[in-house]
Order: C-alpha cells, then sequence, then structure tokens
C-alpha cells in the first residue's frame, strides 16, 4: 500500500488537482516517496512517474467516489488528465523531432565529411595532372574517389548493406600495408596543397625554426603574421619533392624517412598483417581508406611535441576486434586551434555507428590515443 490515510489521499489529491502541470502520479506518490530512505519506496514512485500507471493512483484514491462527494472537483479532474495526455503528446512529438533532428545532423555531417574526402584524390588528381605525371597516378586517384563515393553512399542510404559488402569481400589484391601507402599518398598530397598548407602550419614553422630559416623563438602567432612568404616557398618545395617520390614508386622506407626529415617520425606496427584481404578500390578498401585518412590527417594536424616524440600507428587484434590505434603526441594549445570543421571525432563515432564498429573517443591528454575497433567477422575468413 501506498503508507498514506484516507484523508491524506484527499487532501494530497485536492493539491494535485491545483497543480496539473506535474500531474496526479507525479505530485503525491513521487512528493511522498522519492525522497524516502526506503529504496523499495523510491522505485515506487519510479513507476508512478509513468502515465500507464495513472489508472492505479485513481483507483487506489478511489477518484470516482471523491467525485460524487465533491462536483466542484469534477471540472478539475477531467481538465487535469487532458492536459496529462497533451504533455504526454508533446512529449511523444518532442522525441519524434529530436529523432529526426539527429537523422539530419548525421547526414549533414556524412556530406560534410564526404566533402573532406574527396579533397585527397581530387587534389592528387590536379596536382598530377597539372605536373604531367604518370597517368597511373591520376587514375589511381580516380578510382579512390569511386570506391569512396560507393562507400558514403551506402552509409547515407542504406547502413545494413554496407556492412553486409564488407563481410563479403574478403579476397583480392589489397593489404592493409598497400592500403597504408595508399592513404598516405592521397593524404599527403593534400595536405602539401596550397589548400592544405593551413591545417600543417606548426610543420613548417618548426622545419624553419631548425634550418635556421627564422627566430628559433618566433612565436606562432608571429610566423602566421609575418613569414607567409616563407611557409609559401615550404609548401612547394614540400609538395613538389614528395611527388617525385610517387614518380619514382618508391616505398615505405623512403617515405618514412621524407616525412622524419619534415614533420615527426611515424612508428607502424601491425601493417604486414595478411590475414586481411580485400578487392583493390573496393568497399573495404575505401570503409578503411576513410578511416585511416581521418585519423592520419588529424595526427598531422594536431601534433605537438618539443621534444620530437614519435606518432605511432598500430594495427592489433583485440578481443575479437581488429583495432586501429594511434598515439600523437599533441598538446591542448594545438588541439584548440581551429583546422577544420572540428567534427572529426563526431563522425568516427557516427561510421562506428553506421558500420557496426566501436569509437573510443580519446582523453584530452598529452599523449593523444585514438583508437577504432571492427569486429573480425567484418575482415576475416572464419
Amino acid at each position: 500500500m501506498l503508507g498514506a490515510t484516507r484523508k491524506d489521499g484527499i487532501k494530497d489529491f485536492e493539491n494535485a488537482v491545483d497543480y496539473s502541470q506535474q500531474g496526479i502520479a507525479e505530485y503525491f506518490l513521487a512528493d511522498e516517496y522519492q525522497h524516502s530512505d526506503d529504496e523499495k519506496k523510491r522505485e515506487l514512485a519510479g513507476k508512478y512517474y509513468d502515465p500507464k500507471n495513472l489508472e492505479k493512483v485513481w483507483n487506489y484514491y478511489d477518484i470516482d467516489r471523491l467525485l460524487k462527494n465533491d462536483n466542484s472537483l469534477r471540472e478539475k479532474i477531467y481538465v487535469l488528465i487532458k492536459d496529462y495526455a497533451l504533455i504526454e503528446a508533446n512529449k511523444r512529438l518532442e522525441e519524434s523531432n529530436q529523432e529526426l533532428q539527429k537523422a539530419k545532423n548525421e547526414l549533414e555531417e556524412m556530406m560534410s565529411m564526404f566533402a573532406h574526402k574527396f579533397r585527397s584524390p581530387l587534389d592528387a588528381i590536379i596536382y598530377n595532372t597539372t605536373h604531367g605525371n604518370q597517368q597511373a597516378l591520376y587514375t589511381e586517384a580516380a578510382q579512390i574517389m569511386r570506391g569512396l563515393l560507393d562507400v558514403f553512399s551506402a552509409i547515407s542510404t542504406d547502413p545494413e548493406m554496407l556492412r553486409n559488402r564488407i563481410r563479403q569481400d574478403k579476397q583480392g589484391k589489397g593489404r592493409v600495408s598497400t592500403l597504408f601507402i595508399k592513404t598516405l599518398d592521397m593524404m599527403m598530397l593534400h595536405l602539401l596543397s596550397v589548400s592544405g598548407a593551413e591545417k600543417i602550419q606548426q610543420h613548417y614553422m618548426a622545419y624553419a625554426k631548425c634550418h635556421g630559416l627564422c627566430d628559433p623563438e618566433l612565436s606562432y602567432e608571429t610566423w602566421c603574421e609575418d613569414c607567409l612568404e616563407l611557409e609559401e616557398e615550404l609548401q612547394s618545395k614540400w609538395e613538389k619533392s614528395y611527388a617525385e617520390l610517387l614518380n619514382q614508386s618508391a616505398e615505405l622506407g623512403p617515405r618514412l624517412v621524407w616525412l622524419e626529415q619534415r614533420f615527426f617520425e611515424l612508428d607502424i606496427f601491425g601493417f604486414d598483417n595478411e590475414a586481411i584481404q580485400f578487392r583493390a578500390n573496393g568497399v573495404t578498401e575505401s570503409f578503411l581508406m576513410i578511416l585511416l585518412n581521418e585519423i592520419m590527417v588529424n595526427a598531422f594536424k594536431y601534433y605537438s611535441s618539443a621534444t620530437k616524440k614519435p606518432v605511432v600507428l598500430e594495427w592489433a587484434e583485440r578481443d575479437g576486434f581488429q583495432v586501429l590505434i594511434c598515439r600523437n603526441p599533441s598538446t591542448r594549445t594545438e588541439r584548440d586551434t581551429i583546422k577544420g570543421s572540428g567534427k572529426g571525432h563526431a563522425f568516427l563515432s557516427a561510421l562506428a555507428h553506421k558500420t557496426g564498429s566501436r569509437f573510443i573517443k580519446p582523453l584530452p591528454e598529452d599523449d593523444f590515443v585514438t583508437e577504432f575497433e571492427i569486429p573480425n567477422e567484418f575482415l576475416l575468413v572464419k
């Protein structure tokens, strides 16, 4: 029982009528029990928050008898019930609107990231065609764009179809080792372009200080204000230098040396995994490229280490998942610098949700660790 006398019940009910916005159950049950030391009473109060239990309250307090004895309550009661029903209807409408808004936001973020991910292969096509490089380089970039288009189309319209296609794509010449080189090349041609220079300004400044091209005590603000010509010169040289590596069909080793001389040491582990196979430019490679590109671009954008700590990129297996891990030395000052939409983590969370994966959001520490987990069933042959 509720622990209230009939007299108390009548008084509480009359008060509830006068305080109709909170409803009958929410008023005299929650008010009586929610601060109780008795856990069972608190649980009971929680049950009566649900409007489906309003009838139980009505019967217990014998509302029909109250109506017969005091006709003045009749109109108030009906207004109360009507208001309560309206409140519940509004709650359901608000929940529906929130779901629609969430879906709208997800779609907008996907379209934003779609445009963002297209820039890397597009910059590669523009650079290679402008400088007359090997046709195979920009042909490959066009194939990458087509694969990205397929993945984003599936994510936006039918995520379950995308998951099934990834499960079925387990044979081919594609490997995570070649995927890494391909992603690195597309990403670097974007970051080293004129449009990408702003995202890696700290690296141009660090290089200039290290090689005596500017005052070693120069501030970041002064660099942005007074060293535009020097930055443009470095951007042009680096872009041309990396493109020469592509024309020479360089292996990963020279690429890593090139990166260490200008950016940071990049330590790579686990990308020699031969158990994962997929079609070149197929759905799995495109999905993994989107993921790897996002994580690596963020590492370049927000790297900061006075002691030149390496960035560690690892492919591992853990608890039934294939895990991509990136450990990126950074600082809060660097991470607070606006270098894009700021929606990278939201995109990775949405990508994980759409593909049945898991994204572990990094803690805001100087050793910035990003992890993305993909179920083994998606990538490994049983």
